[in-house]
């Protein structure tokens, strides 16, 4: 019988598909039927969110951290901001007191990302900036729902061009998923 691993993201469930294919990988709805499922041996591993480890639930469990280069997050994951809607100027200055700029210029570079890839049928997508001065590195990511294919690109700019990073990167990315999304019996993996 193959290990069983769970997790409550399904972006983070497809990758862990391709990069393990004979891992049984299943979806938890909820925390605790994750944990529960833990503690009763329903499953041998779990991926989660650093939050759920810093809520200190694992305390009776092995914990191993993965390194988002391995598991790319969701878009946002981890970060706070405050929205405002489009025209609300007056809420708008309150929140530009409370954000931070640096943030706000990831969380962008990365819900632009989202926002530029074309609608796929059965595929995922998710994006990671970070920031080194005055530099973003943004890594795009396009998966296929049960992990047969991956495409993956990333590029790095000045933080004022994070949207344009991520309109080619998004754009790189949906290339190499076009080719990737012809069928074949083992999980694929396109880089550029």
């Amino acid at each position: 019988s193959r290990a069983k691993v769970v997790t409550t993201d399904p972006v983070a469930r497809a990758q862990i598909l391709h990069r393990h294919p004979r891992l049984e990988v299943e979806l938890a709805p909820e925390r605790a039927d994750l944990l529960m499922g833990l503690r009763r041996g329903r499953w041998q591993a779990a991926c989660v969110s650093s939050a759920l480890l810093e809520a200190g639930w694992t305390t009776t469990l092995h914990v191993e951290t993965i390194e988002s280069d391995e598991v790319i997050p969701a878009v946002g994951l981890g970060a706070v901001a405050v929205l405002v809607r489009a025209g609300d100027l007056r809420n708008r200055e309150r929140a530009a007191r409370i954000n931070e700029a640096a943030t706000a210029h990831l969380l962008d570079a990365e819900r632009s990302f989202l926002r530029h890839l074309p609608r796929m049928a059965g595929a995922l997508g998710t994006a990671r900036a970070v920031r080194a001065g005055n530099i973003l590195k943004l890594t795009g990511l396009i998966v296929e729902r049960d992990g047969a294919w991956l495409a993956l690109d990333e590029a790095e700019a000045s933080v004022r061009f994070g949207e344009v990073i991520a309109c080619d990167v998004a754009s790189a990315c949906d290339g190499l998923a076009n080719d990737l999304r012809v069928p074949s019996p083992t999980p694929r993996r396109a880089a550029s």
